[in-house]
């Protein structure tokens, strides 16, 4: 989940205290791994933390795949 850049902290605080309480919750776990995927309930830093290191990772594929998003 993500929120719009300039979110107040304290709303993104609360956000992830309610995500993460329905990641750990065994119905939505169950739920989950029925489609194939895992739970994952973090913080907001350390989310951030792995959407920057993907970046990282997948921008020399797509610069040189010339991948253009539509």
């Amino acid at each position: 989940m993500v929120a719009p850049a300039g979110t107040p902290r304290d709303i993104v605080q609360k956000l992830n205290v309610q995500i993460n309480a329905a990641l750990n919750s065994v119905e939505l776990k169950k739920r989950l791994t029925t489609e194939g995927a895992v739970a994952m309930p973090e913080t907001p830093e350390v989310f951030t933390q792995l959407i920057v290191s993907e970046i990282d990772r997948w921008q020399p594929v797509i610069s040189s795949g010339r991948v253009k998003a539509d």
